[in-house]
């Protein structure tokens, strides 16, 4: 047995896990090493490396039985690979929680396409994960969905109905002005619900009490929206995003009720449809689609202003809606909070980087930890098999007797 081996089964016994790695990779050759180190970058989530270790252990052995299983596991889509977060149980504010007539009055909105097919599974995952939502219908906009992709969502997710958006207003061919347009108007495609929480499928919930709060705004206010991570510090919709006369029809351009008007994200809310604010919003979409068409900000152009409108300034942080990547995150006892307000996240939204989320891995991100370093963690709902991680480490301590 090679002296660098014992040096690092020392290693490892000290807890010196990435010493022992470094150690154990100067002995490509031996299967002892590569053993461990397999079990090294299973534990650190660094699987493209563990690859390279199992593919050079069946050169050498091609009857591993360890290493063998290894790579069945990794001939898996990566989608069958990673698992469902664990939930994240945390307590509640009683004054928030919905009562059981809302309950049974509301549903979950989301949608996609193919493309974004996976991103909407994990949504709907950490929907049902939830402890109080568990059970409340979930509604698919169908944007471009297999027939695969829909036989997934009823018979795995048990999803209550798919509305094929081909079907619904033929006449706008844009899927996603579609969804635009539908969004003041769920209650056209679902009926039989007053609160439709509508969350895009690129998001997914991280902690339930922020559904809690979404709720308690629209059974409040008409709608639970929260203001938009990128928006000025006033959060106030005069100057931001989709604010432009040529999104804005002129009868709606009041410049004092702008300058009063919230910025919102309209990527996640929960809407009662028989409000007043429901009411404006649908109208302040039509009258913008008659002047100036229907284009990307109409739907939050015509929010904002409804809010101004009807004097409602009571949205929520920005941490209810939280774009992770684009925005990094404080890693403080496991939980994941703002960078800015320190407020712990509600819902995690990958808005902005949609088109390369479905690419990347599992751990890309970088968080703050309290101590101002940074680790990897995953901003996805799906990670890489955490269930794994305490028989890693028993085996790995299990080499050092």
């Amino acid at each position: 047995m090679s002296g660098r081996i014992d040096l690092a089964r020392q290693l490892l016994k000290d807890q010196e896990l990435a010493v022992a790695k470094q150690m154990l990779a100067k002995e490509s050759a031996d299967p002892e090493a590569l053993y461990l180190l397999s079990l090294l970058h299973r534990y650190d989530d660094e699987y493209d490396l563990e690859k390279t270790v199992v593919d050079k252990a069946l050169e050498i052995d091609g009857s591993n039985a360890y290493m063998r299983e290894r790579l069945s596991w990794h001939d898996l889509p990566i989608f069958d690979r990673v698992v469902p977060r664990q939930p994240l149980h945390l307590p509640r504010d009683p004054k928030t929680i919905p009562s059981t007539e809302v309950l049974e009055n509301m549903c979950f909105v989301t949608g996609a396409d193919s493309k974004y097919f996976q991103l909407m599974v994990e949504c709907i995952e950490s929907i049902k994960a939830t402890r109080l939502y568990k059970n409340v219908p979930i509604c698919v906009l169908d944007c471009g969905l297999t027939d695969e992709d829909k036989d997934y969502l009823v018979k795995e997710l048990h999803i209550k109905d798919i509305k094929d958006m081909a079907t619904v207003c033929p006449e706008i061919q844009d899927g996603f002005l579609k969804n635009i347009f539908m969004r003041p108007r769920l209650d056209k495609l679902f009926p039989g619900y007053r609160y439709y929480f509508f969350i895009d499928a690129d998001a997914w919930v991280y902690n339930e009490n922020s559904i809690d709060m979404y709720i308690h705004y629209a059974t409040q206010y008409g709608i639970g929206i929260s203001r938009d991570l990128c928006a000025p510090k006033n959060g106030k919709f005069y100057g931001f995003f989709g604010c432009y006369p040529h999104v804005i029809a002129s009868s709606l351009w009041d410049e004092e009720l702008i300058r009063k008007a919230p910025a919102i994200n309209a990527g996640i809310y929960c809407l009662d449809i028989q409000s007043n604010l429901c009411r404006k919003w649908a109208e302040n979409v039509d009258v913008n689609i008659q002047e100036r068409g229907l284009q990307n900000f109409t739907d939050q152009s015509a929010l904002s202003l409804a809010l101004g409108a009807l004097n409602i300034n009571s949205v929520l942080s920005s941490a209810n809606n939280y774009f992770y990547p684009v925005k990094s995150a404080y890693l403080e006892n496991n939980l994941f909070y703002s960078i800015d307000s320190k407020e712990l996240l509600g819902c995690i939204h990958a808005a902005g980087g949609s088109n390369q989320l479905v690419k990347y891995t599992y751990y890309q991100t970088a968080a703050l930890q309290k101590d101002g370093t940074q680790v990897k963690v995953s901003y996805r709902y799906r990670v890489w098999p955490w269930q794994d991680k305490p028989q890693i480490r028993n085996l790995i301590q299990g080499c050092t007797l």
